[in-house]
């Protein structure tokens, strides 16, 4: 009978974790003390005027090791009546989470914002980015039902930095660029730099008007 108790209490631990959905609602005082500043960093460097730049890493934890995932952002979130935001609600797409990788995203200050990451749930931070802040976010991967589950959580400035040191490498900007190429050509909806955008148009109607000389 102990036996059969114990089954029931190992099986109940293991459903609570399925369940278990992993989410940060940071209030805005508390955003404005996790975030920090480079100061002097030799691995990280403070985002642009009016921005707020977030570094990103996932482990490389054996859990979940086959599956990535795609990490986006809700500008002002709607958030549902438990204060969940939806991952199908979103502005752009940062960046793709696949075992080892890393990425940059310089993010608009100021207002609250949604970081999501779903496969069979989704994991979500709540908060508002400072400007001129630094903030880093750590992926890994969780046991689900039928997959592992997305983790993303905040860690501190030393623990950022020794990541960066030792994921960073001139082969994750070039996996994040094709990424964006791919996920582009796919449809989804992915972060635009408008200076680019911009500069495009220049070049196009430059070309329109020498074509029609």
């Amino acid at each position: 009978m102990r036996f059969f108790n114990f089954l029931f209490l190992i099986s109940c631990l293991i459903t609570l974790n399925a369940c278990y959905i992993n989410k940060q609602l940071v209030p805005l005082a508390e955003s404005k003390t996790i975030g920090f500043l480079s100061d002097g960093s030799f691995v990280l460097q403070d985002p642009p005027k009016g921005k707020a730049r977030i570094y990103v890493y996932r482990d490389k934890s054996h859990v979940g090791s086959y599956l990535g995932y795609t990490l986006r952002i809700e500008y002002q979130p709607k958030t549902d009546s438990k204060g969940r935001p939806s991952y199908d609600n979103y502005q752009d797409s940062l960046g793709y989470m696949a075992i080892g990788r890393t990425f940059v995203a310089d993010v608009d200050a100021g207002h609250p914002i949604a970081v999501m990451a779903k496969t069979e749930a989704t994991s979500y931070i709540l908060f508002t980015p400072m400007e001129g802040d630094i903030y880093c976010i750590k992926g890994s991967m969780k046991n689900g039902f039928t997959m592992p589950r997305p983790h993303i959580v905040f860690v501190d400035k030393n623990t950022c930095e020794e990541a960066w040191i030792d994921y960073f490498s001139s082969s994750n900007v070039e996996f994040q660029n094709n990424w964006r190429k791919v996920y582009n050509e796919k449809g989804g909806r992915i972060r635009i730099d408008k200076s680019s955008i911009a500069k495009d148009e220049k070049e196009q109607k430059a070309d329109d008007k020498a074509m029609k000389k």
